[in-house]
Protein backbone atom coordinates (compact mmCIF):
# COMPACT_ATOMS: atom_id res chain seq x y z
CA UNK A 1 0.00 0.00 0.00
CA UNK A 2 2.14 2.85 -1.27
CA UNK A 3 0.83 6.28 -0.42
CA UNK A 4 3.72 8.06 -2.14
CA UNK A 5 2.82 7.65 -5.80
CA UNK A 6 0.09 8.78 -8.13
CA UNK A 7 -1.87 5.55 -7.73
CA UNK A 8 -2.16 6.14 -4.01
CA UNK A 9 -1.69 9.87 -4.12
CA UNK A 10 -5.40 10.15 -3.54
CA UNK A 11 -5.38 11.61 -0.06
CA UNK A 12 -5.37 15.39 0.10
CA UNK A 13 -5.88 17.94 2.83
CA UNK A 14 -9.34 19.20 2.04
CA UNK A 15 -9.40 22.57 3.80
CA UNK A 16 -8.60 24.12 7.13
CA UNK A 17 -12.24 25.17 7.15
CA UNK A 18 -13.01 21.54 7.88
CA UNK A 19 -11.33 19.72 10.73
CA UNK A 20 -7.53 19.74 10.88
CA UNK A 21 -5.86 16.62 9.50
CA UNK A 22 -8.99 15.51 7.63
CA UNK A 23 -7.90 13.63 4.51
CA UNK A 24 -10.05 12.81 1.52
CA UNK A 25 -9.71 10.37 -1.33
CA UNK A 26 -9.71 11.88 -4.76
CA UNK A 27 -10.89 9.42 -7.38
CA UNK A 28 -13.56 8.97 -9.98
CA UNK A 29 -14.77 6.61 -12.68
CA UNK A 30 -13.02 6.61 -16.05
CA UNK A 31 -14.51 7.95 -19.26
CA UNK A 32 -15.77 4.52 -20.26
CA UNK A 33 -16.43 2.99 -16.85
CA UNK A 34 -18.95 0.23 -17.37
CA UNK A 35 -20.00 -3.12 -15.94
CA UNK A 36 -21.91 -5.92 -17.59
CA UNK A 37 -25.64 -5.40 -17.10
CA UNK A 38 -25.18 -1.83 -15.88
CA UNK A 39 -25.33 1.43 -17.87
CA UNK A 40 -22.16 3.18 -18.87
CA UNK A 41 -21.11 5.79 -16.36
CA UNK A 42 -20.12 8.77 -18.45
CA UNK A 43 -19.54 11.32 -15.71
CA UNK A 44 -15.90 10.83 -14.77
CA UNK A 45 -14.64 14.13 -16.10
CA UNK A 46 -17.57 15.87 -14.49
CA UNK A 47 -16.92 14.12 -11.18
CA UNK A 48 -13.25 15.07 -11.12
CA UNK A 49 -13.98 18.66 -12.06
CA UNK A 50 -16.73 18.82 -9.44
CA UNK A 51 -14.38 17.55 -6.74
CA UNK A 52 -11.87 20.26 -7.64
CA UNK A 53 -14.72 22.76 -7.53
CA UNK A 54 -15.55 21.64 -4.00
CA UNK A 55 -12.03 22.45 -2.84
CA UNK A 56 -12.02 25.78 -4.66
CA UNK A 57 -15.36 26.78 -3.19
CA UNK A 58 -14.25 25.87 0.34
CA UNK A 59 -11.08 27.86 -0.01
CA UNK A 60 -13.22 30.82 -1.05
CA UNK A 61 -15.65 30.31 1.83
CA UNK A 62 -18.47 29.51 -0.60
CA UNK A 63 -20.47 26.80 1.17
CA UNK A 64 -23.34 26.92 -1.31
CA UNK A 65 -20.96 26.44 -4.21
CA UNK A 66 -19.24 23.59 -2.40
CA UNK A 67 -22.60 21.95 -1.73
CA UNK A 68 -23.60 22.12 -5.39
CA UNK A 69 -20.26 20.70 -6.52
CA UNK A 70 -20.26 17.84 -4.02
CA UNK A 71 -23.76 16.86 -5.12
CA UNK A 72 -22.44 16.47 -8.66
CA UNK A 73 -19.53 14.35 -7.44
CA UNK A 74 -21.63 12.09 -5.23
CA UNK A 75 -24.27 11.55 -7.89
CA UNK A 76 -21.56 10.49 -10.34
CA UNK A 77 -19.80 8.17 -7.88
CA UNK A 78 -22.05 7.48 -4.85
CA UNK A 79 -19.96 4.74 -3.23
CA UNK A 80 -16.86 6.91 -3.01
CA UNK A 81 -16.65 7.31 0.75
CA UNK A 82 -14.45 10.40 0.55
CA UNK A 83 -17.11 12.27 -1.41
CA UNK A 84 -19.80 11.23 1.06
CA UNK A 85 -17.71 12.33 4.03
CA UNK A 86 -17.23 15.71 2.39
CA UNK A 87 -20.94 15.87 1.67
CA UNK A 88 -21.72 15.31 5.34
CA UNK A 89 -19.29 18.01 6.45
CA UNK A 90 -20.62 20.50 3.94
CA UNK A 91 -24.19 19.75 4.98
CA UNK A 92 -23.35 20.21 8.67
CA UNK A 93 -21.86 23.62 8.00
CA UNK A 94 -24.95 24.63 6.07
CA UNK A 95 -27.27 23.23 8.76
CA UNK A 96 -28.80 21.05 6.04
CA UNK A 97 -30.38 18.34 8.19
CA UNK A 98 -32.00 16.23 5.41
CA UNK A 99 -28.74 15.96 3.42
CA UNK A 100 -26.65 15.30 6.49
CA UNK A 101 -29.05 12.63 7.70
CA UNK A 102 -29.19 10.88 4.31
CA UNK A 103 -25.39 10.94 4.02
CA UNK A 104 -24.81 9.50 7.49
CA UNK A 105 -27.26 6.71 6.71
CA UNK A 106 -25.46 5.92 3.46
CA UNK A 107 -22.11 5.84 5.24
CA UNK A 108 -23.68 3.52 7.80
CA UNK A 109 -24.69 1.18 4.99
CA UNK A 110 -21.12 1.34 3.65
CA UNK A 111 -19.77 0.74 7.18
CA UNK A 112 -17.30 3.56 6.76
CA UNK A 113 -16.66 7.15 7.71
CA UNK A 114 -17.24 6.97 11.45
CA UNK A 115 -14.63 9.67 11.95
CA UNK A 116 -17.02 12.29 10.57
CA UNK A 117 -18.53 12.25 14.05
CA UNK A 118 -15.27 13.84 15.24
CA UNK A 119 -15.77 16.80 12.93
CA UNK A 120 -16.73 19.83 14.99
CA UNK A 121 -19.57 20.95 12.74
CA UNK A 122 -21.03 17.46 12.43
CA UNK A 123 -20.75 16.93 16.17
CA UNK A 124 -22.59 20.17 16.81
CA UNK A 125 -25.57 18.76 14.90
CA UNK A 126 -26.11 16.12 17.59
CA UNK A 127 -28.58 18.56 19.12
CA UNK A 128 -30.93 17.14 16.51
CA UNK A 129 -32.26 13.82 17.83
CA UNK A 130 -32.35 12.16 14.39
CA UNK A 131 -28.77 13.20 13.63
CA UNK A 132 -27.62 12.01 17.04
CA UNK A 133 -29.30 8.63 16.54
CA UNK A 134 -27.90 8.28 13.01
CA UNK A 135 -24.36 9.07 14.19
CA UNK A 136 -24.70 6.48 16.94
CA UNK A 137 -25.80 3.95 14.31
CA UNK A 138 -22.74 4.83 12.21
CA UNK A 139 -20.41 4.31 15.15
CA UNK A 140 -22.04 0.95 15.82
CA UNK A 141 -21.80 -0.08 12.16
CA UNK A 142 -18.06 0.62 12.19
CA UNK A 143 -17.29 -0.93 15.57
CA UNK A 144 -14.63 -3.66 15.94
CA UNK A 145 -15.17 -7.19 14.64
CA UNK A 146 -12.21 -9.03 16.10
CA UNK A 147 -12.60 -12.40 14.39
CA UNK A 148 -8.86 -12.72 13.76
CA UNK A 149 -6.15 -13.53 16.26
CA UNK A 150 -2.40 -12.79 16.34
CA UNK A 151 -0.55 -15.67 14.71
CA UNK A 152 3.05 -14.61 13.99
CA UNK A 153 5.14 -11.56 14.90
CA UNK A 154 8.15 -9.96 13.26
CA UNK A 155 10.04 -8.68 16.33
CA UNK A 156 11.76 -5.85 14.41
CA UNK A 157 9.56 -2.79 14.93
CA UNK A 158 11.06 -1.10 11.85
CA UNK A 159 10.26 -3.97 9.48
CA UNK A 160 7.62 -2.08 7.45
CA UNK A 161 5.78 -5.08 6.00
CA UNK A 162 3.83 -5.16 2.74
CA UNK A 163 3.28 -8.43 0.81
CA UNK A 164 2.63 -11.88 2.23
CA UNK A 165 2.07 -15.38 0.86
CA UNK A 166 1.64 -18.90 2.19
CA UNK A 167 3.30 -21.91 0.56
CA UNK A 168 1.71 -25.34 0.26
CA UNK A 169 3.97 -26.64 3.05
CA UNK A 170 2.71 -23.97 5.45
CA UNK A 171 5.70 -21.62 5.20
CA UNK A 172 4.62 -17.99 5.20
CA UNK A 173 6.70 -15.28 3.53
CA UNK A 174 6.49 -11.57 4.39
CA UNK A 175 8.11 -8.76 2.36
CA UNK A 176 9.81 -5.73 3.91
CA UNK A 177 9.64 -2.29 2.34
CA UNK A 178 12.21 -0.74 4.64
CA UNK A 179 14.78 -3.51 4.86
CA UNK A 180 14.71 -4.69 1.21
CA UNK A 181 14.17 -8.32 2.08
CA UNK A 182 11.72 -11.14 2.71
CA UNK A 183 11.43 -13.19 5.87
CA UNK A 184 10.02 -16.70 6.12
CA UNK A 185 8.03 -18.19 8.99
CA UNK A 186 8.54 -21.94 9.05
CA UNK A 187 5.68 -24.16 10.18
CA UNK A 188 7.00 -24.22 13.74
CA UNK A 189 6.94 -20.41 13.85
CA UNK A 190 10.69 -19.86 13.57
CA UNK A 191 11.58 -16.82 11.50
CA UNK A 192 14.48 -16.53 9.08
CA UNK A 193 15.63 -13.63 6.94
CA UNK A 194 16.31 -14.60 3.32
CA UNK A 195 18.86 -11.77 3.16
CA UNK A 196 17.73 -10.33 -0.16
CA UNK A 197 19.30 -7.00 0.74
CA UNK A 198 22.69 -8.52 -0.18
CA UNK A 199 21.81 -8.59 -3.87
CA UNK A 200 22.86 -5.70 -6.15
CA UNK A 201 20.23 -3.09 -6.95
CA UNK A 202 17.85 -4.59 -4.39
CA UNK A 203 15.21 -2.06 -3.37
CA UNK A 204 11.94 -2.14 -1.43
CA UNK A 205 10.26 -5.56 -1.51
CA UNK A 206 6.55 -5.21 -2.19
CA UNK A 207 4.86 -8.42 -3.33
CA UNK A 208 5.85 -12.02 -2.66
CA UNK A 209 4.31 -15.21 -4.06
CA UNK A 210 5.37 -18.83 -4.04
CA UNK A 211 6.14 -20.73 -7.22
CA UNK A 212 4.34 -24.00 -8.05
CA UNK A 213 7.69 -25.78 -7.85
CA UNK A 214 7.60 -25.34 -4.06
CA UNK A 215 11.26 -24.39 -4.03
CA UNK A 216 11.25 -20.75 -5.11
CA UNK A 217 9.41 -17.49 -4.57
CA UNK A 218 8.75 -14.46 -6.73
CA UNK A 219 9.30 -10.96 -5.37
CA UNK A 220 8.43 -7.57 -6.84
CA UNK A 221 10.69 -4.65 -6.00
CA UNK A 222 10.36 -0.92 -6.67
CA UNK A 223 12.85 1.80 -5.84
CA UNK A 224 11.07 5.11 -5.72
CA UNK A 225 10.42 5.18 -2.01
CA UNK A 226 12.50 7.25 0.39
CA UNK A 227 11.11 5.24 3.29
CA UNK A 228 13.47 2.43 2.32
CA UNK A 229 16.49 2.24 4.60
CA UNK A 230 19.60 3.88 3.11
CA UNK A 231 17.57 5.15 0.17
CA UNK A 232 19.54 6.63 -2.72
CA UNK A 233 18.11 8.74 -5.55
CA UNK A 234 19.82 6.49 -8.08
CA UNK A 235 17.29 3.80 -7.14
CA UNK A 236 14.30 5.97 -7.94
CA UNK A 237 13.15 4.30 -11.16
CA UNK A 238 14.15 0.71 -10.44
CA UNK A 239 11.29 -1.76 -10.83
CA UNK A 240 11.89 -5.48 -11.22
CA UNK A 241 10.65 -9.01 -10.69
CA UNK A 242 12.93 -11.44 -8.87
CA UNK A 243 12.90 -15.22 -8.64
CA UNK A 244 14.53 -16.38 -5.43
CA UNK A 245 15.43 -19.76 -3.95
CA UNK A 246 13.18 -20.16 -0.92
CA UNK A 247 15.69 -22.03 1.20
CA UNK A 248 18.48 -19.47 1.24
CA UNK A 249 17.46 -16.36 -0.72
CA UNK A 250 19.79 -17.01 -3.65
CA UNK A 251 18.84 -15.06 -6.75
CA UNK A 252 17.62 -17.35 -9.54
CA UNK A 253 16.51 -14.68 -12.00
CA UNK A 254 15.80 -11.00 -12.40
CA UNK A 255 13.62 -9.16 -14.92
CA UNK A 256 13.86 -5.35 -14.89
CA UNK A 257 11.44 -2.92 -16.42
CA UNK A 258 13.28 -0.47 -18.69
CA UNK A 259 14.12 2.66 -16.72
CA UNK A 260 12.15 5.71 -17.81
CA UNK A 261 10.60 8.87 -16.47
CA UNK A 262 7.61 6.80 -15.33
CA UNK A 263 7.87 5.53 -11.76
CA UNK A 264 6.49 2.01 -11.84
CA UNK A 265 5.35 0.41 -8.62
CA UNK A 266 5.19 -3.34 -9.06
CA UNK A 267 2.98 -4.09 -6.09
CA UNK A 268 1.12 -7.36 -5.91
CA UNK A 269 1.47 -10.47 -8.05
CA UNK A 270 0.15 -13.97 -8.51
CA UNK A 271 1.57 -17.10 -10.13
CA UNK A 272 -0.43 -19.51 -12.29
CA UNK A 273 -0.04 -23.28 -12.11
CA UNK A 274 2.03 -23.22 -15.32
CA UNK A 275 4.46 -20.71 -13.80
CA UNK A 276 3.16 -17.60 -15.56
CA UNK A 277 3.55 -14.54 -13.33
CA UNK A 278 0.96 -11.75 -13.35
CA UNK A 279 1.94 -8.44 -11.74
CA UNK A 280 -0.05 -5.30 -11.02
CA UNK A 281 1.66 -2.00 -11.62
CA UNK A 282 0.08 0.93 -9.88
CA UNK A 283 0.63 2.88 -13.07
CA UNK A 284 -2.41 1.05 -14.48
CA UNK A 285 -0.77 -1.93 -16.18
CA UNK A 286 -0.80 -5.70 -15.69
CA UNK A 287 2.60 -7.16 -16.55
CA UNK A 288 2.88 -10.82 -17.57
CA UNK A 289 5.99 -12.98 -17.56
CA UNK A 290 5.56 -16.36 -19.21
CA UNK A 291 7.87 -19.30 -18.47
CA UNK A 292 11.04 -19.11 -20.54
CA UNK A 293 10.41 -15.52 -21.62
CA UNK A 294 12.89 -12.71 -21.13
CA UNK A 295 10.37 -9.92 -21.70
CA UNK A 296 7.08 -8.86 -20.15
CA UNK A 297 3.78 -8.79 -21.96
CA UNK A 298 1.28 -6.15 -20.86
CA UNK A 299 -2.44 -5.58 -20.50
CA UNK A 300 -3.81 -2.06 -20.22
CA UNK A 301 -7.39 -0.87 -20.16
CA UNK A 302 -9.39 2.34 -19.72
CA UNK A 303 -10.80 0.94 -16.48
CA UNK A 304 -7.36 0.62 -14.89
CA UNK A 305 -6.33 3.52 -12.72
CA UNK A 306 -4.82 2.38 -9.42
CA UNK A 307 -4.17 -1.36 -9.54
CA UNK A 308 -3.45 -3.20 -6.29
CA UNK A 309 -4.14 -6.87 -5.51
CA UNK A 310 -4.56 -9.63 -8.07
CA UNK A 311 -6.02 -13.14 -7.80
CA UNK A 312 -6.64 -15.89 -10.35
CA UNK A 313 -9.94 -17.62 -11.03
CA UNK A 314 -9.58 -21.41 -10.60
CA UNK A 315 -10.06 -21.91 -14.34
CA UNK A 316 -6.91 -19.87 -15.02
CA UNK A 317 -8.59 -17.81 -17.71
CA UNK A 318 -9.62 -14.88 -15.57
CA UNK A 319 -7.69 -12.63 -13.21
CA UNK A 320 -9.38 -10.39 -10.70
CA UNK A 321 -7.65 -7.12 -9.95
CA UNK A 322 -8.45 -4.63 -7.22
CA UNK A 323 -8.37 -1.07 -8.44
CA UNK A 324 -8.15 1.30 -5.48
CA UNK A 325 -10.27 3.92 -7.23
CA UNK A 326 -12.65 1.80 -9.31
CA UNK A 327 -13.29 -1.46 -7.46
CA UNK A 328 -12.91 -5.06 -8.61
CA UNK A 329 -12.17 -5.82 -12.25
CA UNK A 330 -12.24 -9.15 -14.05
CA UNK A 331 -9.63 -9.52 -16.77
CA UNK A 332 -10.04 -12.14 -19.48
CA UNK A 333 -6.45 -13.25 -19.97
CA UNK A 334 -7.24 -14.72 -23.39
CA UNK A 335 -9.05 -11.77 -24.94
CA UNK A 336 -7.85 -8.98 -22.62
CA UNK A 337 -11.46 -7.90 -22.14
CA UNK A 338 -12.08 -6.20 -18.80
CA UNK A 339 -15.31 -5.73 -16.90
CA UNK A 340 -15.99 -4.03 -13.61
CA UNK A 341 -17.91 -6.11 -11.09
CA UNK A 342 -20.83 -3.93 -9.96
CA UNK A 343 -21.20 -3.43 -6.22
CA UNK A 344 -24.31 -4.70 -4.45
CA UNK A 345 -26.66 -2.04 -3.13
CA UNK A 346 -25.31 -0.40 0.01
CA UNK A 347 -21.78 -1.75 -0.43
CA UNK A 348 -18.50 -0.62 -1.94
CA UNK A 349 -15.46 -2.43 -3.34
CA UNK A 350 -13.38 0.74 -3.55
CA UNK A 351 -10.22 1.05 -1.49
CA UNK A 352 -9.17 -2.61 -1.82
CA UNK A 353 -5.50 -3.46 -1.47
CA UNK A 354 -4.43 -7.13 -1.39
CA UNK A 355 -6.99 -9.74 -2.49
CA UNK A 356 -7.23 -13.55 -2.58
CA UNK A 357 -9.61 -16.10 -4.09
CA UNK A 358 -11.41 -18.45 -1.68
CA UNK A 359 -14.45 -20.64 -2.34
CA UNK A 360 -16.04 -18.52 -5.05
CA UNK A 361 -15.39 -15.29 -3.22
CA UNK A 362 -12.78 -12.56 -3.22
CA UNK A 363 -11.36 -11.85 0.21
CA UNK A 364 -9.50 -8.59 0.50
CA UNK A 365 -7.95 -5.94 2.69
CA UNK A 366 -10.06 -2.81 2.33
CA UNK A 367 -7.81 -0.13 3.77
CA UNK A 368 -9.25 2.71 1.68
CA UNK A 369 -12.24 2.97 4.00
CA UNK A 370 -12.32 4.08 7.62
CA UNK A 371 -11.85 2.02 9.67
CA UNK A 372 -9.92 -0.53 7.57
CA UNK A 373 -11.32 -4.05 7.35
CA UNK A 374 -11.22 -7.46 5.74
CA UNK A 375 -14.13 -7.85 3.32
CA UNK A 376 -15.50 -10.85 1.47
CA UNK A 377 -17.19 -10.40 -1.89
CA UNK A 378 -19.18 -13.46 -2.98
CA UNK A 379 -19.52 -13.91 -6.74
CA UNK A 380 -22.20 -15.34 -8.97
CA UNK A 381 -21.69 -18.58 -10.90
CA UNK A 382 -20.25 -16.77 -13.90
CA UNK A 383 -17.79 -14.89 -11.72
CA UNK A 384 -18.80 -11.54 -13.15
CA UNK A 385 -21.03 -10.06 -10.46
CA UNK A 386 -20.79 -9.53 -6.72
CA UNK A 387 -23.88 -11.02 -5.16
CA UNK A 388 -23.04 -10.28 -1.53
CA UNK A 389 -20.52 -8.27 0.45
CA UNK A 390 -19.66 -8.67 4.11
CA UNK A 391 -17.14 -7.37 6.60
CA UNK A 392 -15.50 -10.40 8.20
CA UNK A 393 -12.81 -8.73 10.28
CA UNK A 394 -12.27 -5.24 11.63
CA UNK A 395 -9.63 -5.82 14.27
CA UNK A 396 -9.08 -2.12 14.89
CA UNK A 397 -6.87 -2.36 17.97
CA UNK A 398 -4.28 -4.42 16.08
CA UNK A 399 -4.91 -3.95 12.37
CA UNK A 400 -4.59 -0.20 12.05
CA UNK A 401 -2.73 -0.35 8.71
CA UNK A 402 -3.42 -3.73 7.05
CA UNK A 403 -2.11 -4.33 3.54
CA UNK A 404 -2.03 -7.80 1.97
CA UNK A 405 -3.25 -11.27 2.91
CA UNK A 406 -2.99 -14.86 1.72
CA UNK A 407 -4.92 -18.09 2.02
CA UNK A 408 -3.47 -20.61 4.48
CA UNK A 409 -5.66 -23.70 4.47
CA UNK A 410 -9.10 -22.28 5.16
CA UNK A 411 -7.76 -19.24 6.95
CA UNK A 412 -6.70 -15.80 5.78
CA UNK A 413 -3.38 -14.55 7.15
CA UNK A 414 -2.62 -10.89 6.72
CA UNK A 415 -0.28 -8.05 7.64
CA UNK A 416 -2.00 -6.04 10.38
CA UNK A 417 0.22 -3.04 11.04
CA UNK A 418 2.29 -2.16 8.02
CA UNK A 419 3.62 1.26 9.19
CA UNK A 420 2.72 3.17 6.00
CA UNK A 421 1.46 6.18 7.92
CA UNK A 422 4.36 6.17 10.36
CA UNK A 423 6.76 7.72 7.81
CA UNK A 424 6.51 10.76 5.58
CA UNK A 425 7.42 10.86 1.90
CA UNK A 426 11.00 11.82 2.74
CA UNK A 427 11.43 8.70 4.84
CA UNK A 428 11.26 10.47 8.20
CA UNK A 429 9.24 9.21 11.14
CA UNK A 430 6.10 11.24 11.63
CA UNK A 431 5.89 13.03 14.95
CA UNK A 432 3.81 11.37 17.63
CA UNK A 433 3.91 7.93 16.02
CA UNK A 434 5.02 4.76 17.73
CA UNK A 435 6.45 1.67 16.10
CA UNK A 436 5.57 -1.83 17.20
CA UNK A 437 6.52 -5.34 16.10
CA UNK A 438 4.72 -6.38 12.92
CA UNK A 439 1.78 -8.66 13.64
CA UNK A 440 0.39 -11.28 11.26
CA UNK A 441 -3.26 -12.01 11.99
CA UNK A 442 -4.98 -15.29 11.18
CA UNK A 443 -8.68 -15.16 10.27
CA UNK A 444 -10.83 -18.31 9.90
CA UNK A 445 -12.85 -18.21 6.69
CA UNK A 446 -15.26 -20.99 7.65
Amino acid sequence: MNRSYSWKDVFIRFSSRLTPTVLFMLSSPTEELQAQGHPVVEASATARAAWQDVRTAFNAGDLDGAAAAIETATLAWPTQVAYQRARAMVAARRKDVPTLLATIRLLTSLESGANIADDEAVGAMRDNAEIDSALNDLVEATSPIAASRPWRTVPDSTFYAEGIDAAADGTVYVASIRHRTVVAFDRDGRIRDLGLDRHPRMTAAYGVRTDPDGESIWVTISGGLARTKDFDESERNIAALLKVRASDGSLLGRWDLPQSDVTHVLGDLTVASDGTVYITDSDATVFILKPGSSAFETITHALFRSLQGIALHPNGRFAYVADYSHGIMRVDLDTEDVIRLPDPDGATSLGLDGIAWHEWAIVGIQNGVNPPRVSRFRLDGAGERIIASETIDRNIDIADEPTVGAILGNDFVYVANSQWNKYDDEGNRRGGTELAPTVILRLPLR
